[in-house]
């Protein structure tokens, strides 16, 4: 460019036959530019970015043909800057419709019409996969919730129950004690989640009979947990432990009775019936499962967490 070009304030270039303009840098005192008489039919968006650094006040755009597709940067250029261009009144697309805002939002109905669909489409879609994603691994989304103090309004357990000496009453069969002493036990009422547990080895009272030990525990406990295995489902007082925790979530209409599957238990349908029924409504916990202690803690008696 010349040492000149950048002090022109006006610029002339109409009836050139030209079909486009060039993108380089226009003057920035540029106030006055003449492009009508040509064969353009659009202008280039980086060209209109140019133009409006500059000092323009008038631009003459008539006597062309004009492309007015939706999508031909000039169109919303000329309805925004309408009282700049000289010749308004006088543009013209190609097939002599008038250049205005009218005509702007006739020729970009459909798009805005397509944009909402496609809104309202994905809007629709989100909300579905929300729904089933919920429906599926509402209890996952739950626990993650809590392991990571997030919307604890939403999960925060109602507080009942404060009464009871317990946060739960451990219902296991003896051969698997090993399992109660070196795991649940030393986590949940480690320093870090301090439950307070009725393990009847230490917490039931010598001489008593044991059926009304059970009963006695259940009822003291906001939660029972029972460890299932192949032992638990030969031992008859841990089938008595699990009625008992089982009746009193049915009378209290509250779940109560946390499930946790030790060991391989074998085809649940081939299980007694309340223990059937209860596993195939409701959540349980499987050992295996690397969520295990996130997900019984979430089961255990909670509240917000500051």
């Amino acid at each position: 460019m010349s040492e000149g070009w950048s002090t022109i304030r006006k610029l002339n270039i109409a009836n050139n036959r030209l079909t486009h303009l060039p993108r380089d840098s226009l003057p920035e005192q540029l106030e006055l530019l003449d492009v009508s008489g040509n064969q353009l039919t659009d202008i280039d968006a980086q060209f209109l970015h140019q133009l409006n650094q500059t000092a323009l006040r008038n631009i003459s755009l008539s006597t062309n043909p004009w492309d007015c597709r939706c999508d031909n940067p000039l169109l919303a250029f000329a309805v925004d800057n309408a009282a700049r261009i000289t010749d308004y009144s006088s543009l013209r697309c190609a097939d002599g419709q008038p250049i205005n805002s009218a005509t702007l939002n006739d020729l970009c109905s459909w798009l805005l019409e397509l944009s909402i669909s496609v809104a309202v489409a994905l809007v629709a879609i989100i909300c579905i996969l929300g729904t089933w994603m919920y429906m599926k691994y509402s209890l996952e989304i739950k626990v993650w919730l809590f392991r990571h103090n997030w919307l604890q309004w939403w999960i925060a357990e109602e507080q009942i129950d404060t009464d009871k000496q317990y946060d739960a009453f451990i219902s296991y069969s003896h051969k698997d004690e090993n399992f109660i002493v070196q795991e649940l036990l030393p986590k949940l009422e480690g320093e870090e989640l301090n439950f307070k547990l009725c393990w009847h080895v230490r917490d039931f009272m010598p001489g008593e009979m044991i059926a009304t030990q059970i009963t006695k525990a259940v009822e003291e406990s906001r939660r029972t947990i029972i460890v299932l295995s192949p032992h638990y489902l030969e031992s008859v007082w841990g089938q008595m432990e699990f009625n008992t925790a089982y009746l009193q979530s049915l009378e209290v209409k509250r779940n109560r009775v946390i499930p946790i599957i030790y060991q391989d238990i074998g085809d649940i349908d081939q299980l007694d019936p309340e223990l059937r029924a209860y596993l195939k409504t409701n959540t349980y916990v499987q050992w295996d499962d690397p969520w295990f202690w996130d997900k019984l803690c979430y089961a255990m008696p909670h509240k917000h967490r500051q």
